[in-house]
């Protein structure tokens, strides 16, 4: 019979008891997963529960360390036996509001749920004062490992320079569209292959353009990171384990299971096609030039910029907000990764027409398909 690990953050005789008698888990075993300063009082009151199977210790350090060292548990666990992991947190928050994650601090909570992603354990229930929000996760990264084994694929960023190339020769490429990248989909005659975002600045401000799939296709596979799993209603989407630790800057990442900052989702696309085993990547819309009149601010609409900084006014219409390009740390991130995938064979080159990115050797658009 599998079992439901549970953790268990703050002691509550009350909600821990009607939490425990629900009906739904008569089935089921309970593994108790509980911070330290709280062991004895849990191990005390439930150990001899019918429901319990046993009780463990977990710690959670600091927030800002390493994902993988952030949480341990003082045994181990069978995860083949398990199907489902819940976290009881009692807040002062009647219930998640799940609109603009820049409210209140659940960090911790997708700590555990990233538990369970790295542990496969594919459901966490988040139970906050009787209410609850499930994460699932159906589908991931490791899915689609080496899946297109020494294939190229094409990676869009959403410069005005796409304007420039004849776009239609993407049809039957391998392509990762950006953002609001999809608004040229419609002219250029089809859909992206894959597509992610990891702003949360915009994913929060967007939700319903992202879901409505008269955007992005049903058939392009979504890459979103994991904690916005369940506050987007998107088809075909896939978490991934997206780090915005400033710690682990810079860095790649060649494992499926953990992807890493690098100031813009060009970097995020780079990680999850290498890992796809993509051996030859080329970049278009990268022109790497904003022309902003002030970067010292934390966000930019279409009036702080004298010339168009992508390749349709609809990107930036009706006073959108952007986060200010850190172009520096930017270019920091492109040269780190430049120089590792070359130590690994794989080929990066620069198809944007004017860029003035310098990380990577560039290449006339039109010259990549003579070639093929």
């Amino acid at each position: 019979m599998s079992s439901i690990l549970c953790f268990i953050e703050k002691f509550d005789t009350e909600y821990l008891n009607r939490f425990f008698s629900l009906e739904q888990f008569i089935d089921k075993k309970l593994i108790l997963c509980v911070k330290e300063d709280i062991f004895n009082q849990v191990n005390n009151m439930y150990k001899n529960l019918a429901s319990i199977s046993k009780i463990i210790i977990y710690t959670n350090q600091e927030i800002n360390q390493n994902y993988s060292s952030n949480i341990s548990v003082s045994d181990t666990l069978l995860f083949d036996e398990i199907s489902n992991a819940i976290v009881l947190e009692n807040s002062n928050y009647k219930r998640y509001k799940f609109i603009n994650l820049f409210n209140f601090d659940i960090q911790h909570l997708y700590k555990f749920s990233e538990y369970c992603l790295k542990n496969k354990i594919p459901k966490c229930h988040l139970y906050s004062l009787g209410t609850y929000t499930d994460l699932t996760i159906n589908d991931e990264l490791i899915n689609y490992k080496n899946i297109h084994n020494n294939d190229r694929c094409f990676i869009i960023g959403n410069g005005p320079s796409l304007n420039k190339v004849d776009m239609q020769l993407l049809k039957d490429e391998i392509t990762f569209g950006t953002n609001r990248g999809y608004l040229g989909c419609s002219e250029w005659g089809f859909d992206f292959t894959y597509w992610t975002i990891i702003d949360r600045l915009q994913i929060e401000e967007n939700l319903q353009e992202w879901e409505d799939c008269k955007n992005i296709s049903d058939k392009t596979k979504k890459f979103i990171p994991y904690e916005y799993k369940n506050l987007l209603n998107l088809k075909n989407s896939c978490p991934i384990n997206f780090h915005y630790n400033l710690k682990r800057f810079p860095d790649f990442s060649f494992s499926t299971e953990d992807i890493y900052l690098g100031y813009t989702v060009v970097f995020t696309a780079m990680q999850i096609a290498v890992n796809m085993g993509i051996k030859e990547i080329y970049l278009l819309g990268l022109d790497h030039n904003y022309n902003l009149s002030d970067y010292n601010k934390d966000v930019w609409t279409n009036s702080d910029s004298n010339s168009p900084t992508h390749f349709n006014s609809k990107y930036t219409e009706n006073g959108r907000n952007f986060v200010i390009p850190r172009l520096e740390k930017i270019e920091v991130a492109f040269d780190f990764a430049n120089k590792e995938l070359n130590k690994k064979g794989i080929k990066i080159l620069n198809a944007t027409p004017g860029t003035k990115l310098k990380s990577f050797d560039c290449i006339e658009y039109s010259k990549i398909f003579k070639e093929k």
